[in-house]
């Protein structure tokens, strides 16, 4: 039996609704774990998209957390139907999880307009980490017939992004 270190609760996480569309594992118990000791507001974990559709009429999410193998639809199929929503929680962060990531589902994951691929672990520290990211790292939004999500491009640090060139040469 492993031992959980008890941690300090804090306010991490104040104010983060996420939606779980994971299987009860480890993983799923050790991120909610996580998310509850950072006092997030909602944690809600469903089991197919039908669930995620009844839970995301009754609230507004910030962030999603989608296994690979979502039933029904797929992790990566569901991802792209919440960037086609027409809500504030299309530019929700997404991370995919996945056991056994590969450099394909990478780059479909990426033109899925999900934020983040993550590979399935039990390190707790590993999980607070992916989360934190998803939240810190903003990228412009996207948003056009062909593609909605997070922009696509590699940013160097202190370079200018897109969406602002483009706003000053109109």
């Amino acid at each position: 039996m492993e031992l959980i270190h008890s941690v300090q609760k804090t306010d991490k996480y104040k104010g983060l609704r996420v939606l779980l569309g994971l299987k009860k594992c480890v993983f799923s118990e050790k991120l909610i774990a996580i998310l509850q000791n950072g006092n997030a507001s909602n944690i809600k974990i469903v089991e197919n998209h039908k669930d995620a559709m009844q839970e995301m009429h009754k609230l507004r999410f910030n962030m999603f957390v989608l296994h690979k193998e979502f039933p029904d639809l797929g992790g990566i199929d569901f991802g792209k139907f919440i960037r086609l929503t027409n809500s504030p929680m299309a530019r929700a962060p997404i991370i995919l999880a996945a056991s056994l990531p590969s450099e394909k589902l990478a780059i479909t994951v990426r033109d899925a307009g999900i934020n983040m691929l993550s590979v399935i672990k039990d390190d707790p520290l590993y999980l607070a980490n992916k989360v934190d990211t998803a939240r810190r790292v903003t990228k412009p939004f996207i948003d056009t017939e062909e593609y909605k999500g997070p922009c696509r491009r590699h940013q160097r640090r202190g370079e200018i992004p897109v969406d602002i060139i483009r706003q000053t040469l109109i």
